[in-house]
């Protein structure tokens, strides 16, 4: 529908990324620590599909840095807390002073990965979550 909720946040700011670090109660120290960082803000006025479409833009930005020889790791804030139990949303918009209409599903911390990790091998795949719907069934 071509509503384009998304908005995106390119974050080099070393202050604002050791801010952005503590937002939430685990998982996002590694800002502090990033090149950079892209926060998707979206406003759910445009879209009420805000959450499959941010997931969507964090996905492929995603993809694109591990195209370019980079890492990323996402970084989970909607229906999370800081340790002080402040929603780590609310922490974000404050940081960025982004509307409070703006809703924030994540941050990608982007850099170059300590470590390259290899994928799992096809033996080691739950085939088990792979289920047949046909007519036989």
């Amino acid at each position: 529908m071509d509503r384009r909720p998304c908005e995106f946040y390119a974050v080099t700011d070393k202050e604002i990324l050791r801010n952005l670090a503590s937002v939430k109660k685990a998982g996002a120290a590694m800002l502090e620590g990033s090149a950079t960082a892209v926060v998707v803000a979206a406003d759910p006025d445009k879209a009420d599909t805000w959450i499959a479409d941010s997931s969507i833009a964090l996905t492929y930005i995603h993809l694109m840095v591990a195209d370019q020889g980079m890492g990323s790791c996402w970084i989970q804030l909607h229906m999370r807390q800081s340790a002080d139990g402040v929603d780590a949303e609310e922490n974000t918009r404050n940081i960025l002073s982004l509307p409070d209409r703006y809703r924030i599903l994540g941050i990608l911390s982007l850099g170059i990965p300590a470590e390259s990790k290899s994928g799992k091998k096809p033996e080691e795949l739950d085939y088990s979550k792979i289920l047949r719907i046909d007519n036989e069934n």
